[in-house]
C-alpha cells in the first residue's frame, strides 16, 4: 500500500520574484521603505507584486542554487498567498528496526522458580522523508538512534497450596540520539551568513515559525532515560478470602541534551504593510533575506529530572456466599517533587527582582525540590459480582487510580541553562534587523557561577520562564461502572453496562502572561495595545510565562449494549452499541488556552454512537513490571 503527499511547493513565478498571483495575490512591500509618517509606520509596495532579481539575498540565491525543492506537479489552489497543493508525489521512507530477546527459566524445586528476559528494540529508521525536498541533506527527518532496552527478573515462590510470594525487579532504558549530517558543517559560513557558530544548519523559518517547505534539518539533541523498579506481591487463601497485597518502588531518570542552534535561527520578514493584515508574502522574505528576529542558542547544561516512586496495596476478594463476590482494596501511591539531579533547574518568582529590568518577577535557580511531598494519596477500589438469578448477574466497581505526575514536557524549568540570544527590534518597531548576508551583530554568553546564562536582548516577548506550582499534586482518576448480563439462551448473552470517569487535577500549563480580555474598551488604545502587545504584558519583562499546575479535569459518561452469540465450533460473534458524553477541560498533558482565553474552559462534547468496544476499567489491583522510561 503507498501513500499520496499533497502539499505546496514554490512555482517558476515565485523564483522569478513575481507575487500577483494573476492579481489575487497580497500585496508586498519593500522593507528597505520602513519609516515613520505622522506618528505610524509604513512601507512603499514594490511594483507589479514583484520584487527584482537584484534585491535577492545572496544566502537565498546560495539555497536556490542548489535546487532544493521539487518542481510542482500539479495546478493546485491558487490563494493571494500563492498555490497550495500543487505537488502531488508518493511518499518515501526507509525503516531498519531490529529486536532481540532472550529469556531463562530454571524452577529449583517444586516450589521456587525464576526467570529472567532482556529484550533490545534498535531502530535506524527516519520514517517518511520530506516529500517537498530535492537537497536530501537538510532533510528535517534525519535517522535518530533509537535503542529500547528492557530487563525483567522473577522469583515466584509458593510456601504452601495458600500462600505465593513474587518477587520482581524491571528496569527500562531509551536512548535516542538526533544528529544531523549536517553538524559541525559550518553551513552558515556555505550559505553566506557572517560572525555565527559553525555547529548547526541555520535555520531559516516564515512568519509564524515554520521552516520553508520542510528545508531545515534541526540541532544535535540526545535523550536518555531509565527507569528502575522492585516489586513483591504476596497472595494467602484463607477460607473464603483471597488475600493479596503488594509494594513497588520506582526510580526514574532522565538525561537531556536539548536540542539547540547555535548558528542561529531566523524568522524573516519586511514584505508585509506594518500591522496591517493580508499584506505580505513569507516567499518574497526569504529571496530579500531580511531577518525580522533571530534566536541563538546554546545548551549550557543536560536536564537530568529525578524522581522516586513508592505504592502499596493490599485487596481482599471475598465470597461471603456462592452467587456473591466482593473485591475491597485500598492502594497508596507517592512521587517525589520535580528536582534535577545536579540541582540546575529554573523557576519563576513572581516577588523576586529582575537583574535585567530590575522589575518584579525574575527566574531563579535553587537546588531542590519544586513543591511538597504529598503522602495522602489514598486510593480505595471496590468490585461485586452477584449472580442474583440462575441467568442474570450484576457488575460493578469503583476505584481511584493516581496517575504519575513526572512533568508535562521535555526541558521544563529549563530556562537560562539554554542560553538565548534575541535579535529584534523593541515592541511596536517593525523594522527588520538584519540581512542574512550581512550577519547579526556580535553578543557573548555571559555564564554565571551556578552554570546559567541570563538573556541576551531588548525586545523580551521571546524570554519564556516556567514556573511549577509549589502546592502541586498527582493527579487522580475515578473509574466506576455498573450493569447487568442475560444469559437469553445458551448460545445468546447480553449485557448492558454503563462506565464512568472523571480525571481531576491533571497536569496542564497555561501562560499566565497575558492581559485581561476586558483591558480596554478604547479602540485607539486597543490598537495600541495591538502593534505593541508586549509592553503591556502583566510581567513585560517576559514573553511567555508557562503555570505548571493541577488545572485538567475531565469527565466521562458512556453506555454499553452488547450481544454475543457463540458457535459449537468456537466461534463467537460480538456486536456493540454505544453512546457516550464527554465533558472536556484540557485532558491531556500540556498546554492549555489560558485563564483568559474565552474558548477555552469546559466543551460538552456531542453524545456519540459508536460500535466500538469499551474496555472495562483497570483490575483494582495491580503493579506493572517496571515504568517505561520516558519517551
Amino acid at each position: 500500500m503507498t501513500e499520496t503527499f499533497i502539499g505546496p511547493v514554490p512555482t517558476p513565478e515565485m523564483y522569478a520574484g513575481d507575487f500577483s498571483f494573476g492579481g489575487r495575490g497580497y500585496p508586498i512591500y519593500d522593507p528597505n521603505t520602513t519609516r515613520l509618517v505622522d506618528g505610524a509606520w509604513v512601507r512603499d509596495p514594490f511594483a507589479g507584486n514583484v520584487v527584482p532579481q537584484n534585491r535577492y539575498d545572496p544566502v537565498a540565491k546560495n539555497i536556490l542554487a542548489r535546487n532544493p525543492w521539487k518542481a510542482p506537479n500539479d495546478p493546485g489552489t491558487l490563494t493571494p498567498n500563492g498555490p497550495t497543493n500543487n505537488l502531488v508525489v508518493p511518499t518515501k521512507g526507509r525503516y531498519y528496526i531490529t529486536r532481540y530477546d532472550a529469556k531463562l527459566d530454571h524452577q529449583f524445586n517444586t516450589n521456587n522458580k525464576i526467570f529472567g528476559r532482556y529484550s533490545h528494540n534498535r531502530s535506524r529508521s527516519p520514517g517518511r522523508y520530506a516529500n517537498e525536498l530535492l537537497w536530501t541533506l537538510p532533510d528535517p527527518n534525519i535517522v535518530p538512534l533509537v535503542d529500547l532496552h528492557n530487563l525483567v527478573l522473577s522469583d515466584t515462590h509458593t510456601f504452601n497450596p495458600t500462600t505465593i510470594n513474587e518477587a520482581r525487579f524491571g528496569w527500562n532504558g531509551r536512548n535516542q540520539i538526533n544528529n544531523p549530517p549536517t553538524q559541525d558543517g559550518d553551513w552558515a559560513k556555505q550559505l553566506g551568513i557572517p560572525n555565527v557558530s559553525p555547529a548547526t544548519f541555520p535555520d531559516i523559518l516564515n512568519t509564524g515559525g515554520g521552516r520553508y517547505y520542510n528545508l531545515g534539518p534541526g540541532g544535535y539533541s540526545e535523550r536518555r532515560a531509565a527507569a528502575f523498579s522492585f516489586q513483591n506481591n504476596l497472595t494467602k487463601i484463607v477460607a473464603k478470602h483471597t488475600v493479596k497485597a503488594g509494594y513497588e518502588v520506582i526510580r526514574t531518570k532522565y538525561d537531556s541534551l536539548v536540542e539547540s542552534f547555535p548558528s542561529g535561527r531566523y524568522v524573516m520578514g519586511g514584505t508585509d504593510f506594518p500591522f496591517r493584515p493580508n499584506t505580505g508574502n513569507a516567499f518574497a522574505n526569504f529571496l530579500l533575506g531580511n531577518v525580522s528576529s533571530a534566536t541563538f542558542t546554546q545548551a549550557q547544561a543536560q536536564w537530568q529530572p529525578r524522581w522516586w516512586s513508592h505504592a502499596f496495596y493490599i485487596q481482599d476478594d471475598y465470597k461471603p456466599i456462592r452467587n456473591l463476590t466482593l473485591s475491597l482494596g485500598l492502594r497508596w501511591g507517592y512521587e517525589s517533587p520535580f528536582q534535577t539531579a545536579d540541582g540546575k533547574q529554573s523557576q519563576f518568582d513572581p516577588t523576586a527582582t529582575d537583574p535585567l529590568t530590575g522589575r518584579k518577577g525574575a527566574i531563579v535557580h535553587n537546588p531542590g525540590a519544586l513543591a511538597g511531598g504529598r503522602y495522602n494519596n489514598w486510593q480505595p477500589r471496590l468490585g461485586v459480582a452477584y449472580n442474583f438469578k440462575p441467568k442474570w448477574v450484576f457488575r460493578g466497581n469503583f476505584g481511584i487510580i493516581t496517575a504519575d505526575l513526572l512533568t508535562a514536557t521535555l526541558n521544563a524549568n529549563f530556562e537560562e541553562y539554554l542560553a538565548t540570544a534575541n535579535i529584534q527590534s523593541v515592541p511596536g518597531d517593525p523594522r527588520t534587523v538584519f540581512a542574512l548576508s550581512q550577519g547579526p551583530p556580535a553578543f557573548k554568553f555571559n555564564v554565571a557561577q551556578d552554570g546559567s546564562v541570563p538573556f541576551i536582548g531588548t525586545n523580551y516577548s521571546g524570554r519564556g520562564a516556567s514556573w511549577f506550582d509549589p502546592n502541586m499534586r498527582m493527579p487522580y482518576t475515578m473509574n466506576w461502572s455498573g450493569g447487568f448480563q442475560y444469559q437469553m439462551t445458551n448460545t445468546w448473552l447480553a449485557e448492558l453496562m454503563y462506565q464512568g470517569s472523571a480525571g481531576v487535577g491533571l497536569l496542564n500549563n497555561w501562560d499566565i502572561n497575558v492581559l485581561p480580555l476586558d483591558v480596554s474598551t478604547d479602540p485607539v488604545r486597543l490598537n495600541t495595545i495591538r502593534t505593541q502587545y508586549q509592553n503591556f504584558r502583566p510581567y513585560t519583562q517576559f514573553g511567555s510565562i508557562q503555570h505548571y499546575s493541577n488545572y485538567g479535569h475531565n469527565t466521562y459518561h458512556g453506555m454499553t449494549l452488547r450481544a454475543e452469540k457463540r458457535y459449537a465450533s468456537g466461534m463467537t460473534i460480538n456486536s456493540f452499541w454505544t453512546w457516550s458524553k464527554t465533558l472536556n477541560d484540557v485532558d491531556n498533558d500540556g498546554g492549555a488556552g489560558g485563564i483568559t482565553c474565552t474558548t477555552g474552559g469546559w466543551k460538552r462534547a456531542a453524545p456519540a454512537l459508536t460500535s466500538a468496544i469499551v474496555g472495562s476499567p483497570p483490575s483494582p489491583m495491580s503493579f506493572p513490571s517496571a515504568r517505561a522510561a520516558a519517551s
